[in-house]
């Protein structure tokens, strides 16, 4: 089974090689604005495979989403998984279904003392 980034890789190699973006959308059932997108942000390395979360990771976030804020977290996870920002962290959060008790108001950095 082949994921959508060899697909992608793969079309590259046939524009390349001179198939037009119409003949890459009519293939791939894509809009061809998306076509061209999509083989923009893949030639200049801006479209890579997603990072999965691990276990541990989701583990720190759980752990501290009712004590600290996103900020403060994704300096934590630093150590587990450079680069990771603190809006990675909201969305991971989000989706491990994690809500904060109080107003978002109250989670400024400043605030956290």
């Amino acid at each position: 089974m082949s994921t959508y980034y060899d697909r992608v890789q793969s079309l590259l190699t046939r524009r390349a090689r001179g198939a037009s973006l119409q003949e890459l959308a009519r293939e791939t059932g894509w809009q061809l604005r998306s076509v061209e997108v999509i083989l923009s942000r893949a030639r200049v390395g801006k479209l890579s495979p997603p990072v999965r979360w691990t276990p541990r990771q989701d583990q720190v976030i759980t752990e501290h989403w009712d004590i600290e804020n996103s900020h403060q977290i994704a300096r934590r996870l630093q150590r587990l998984r450079p680069g990771v920002s603190y809006w990675a962290v909201n969305s991971r959060a989000r989706r491990l279904g994690l809500a904060k008790l109080t107003p978002p108001a109250c989670w400024k950095t400043e605030n956290m003392t």
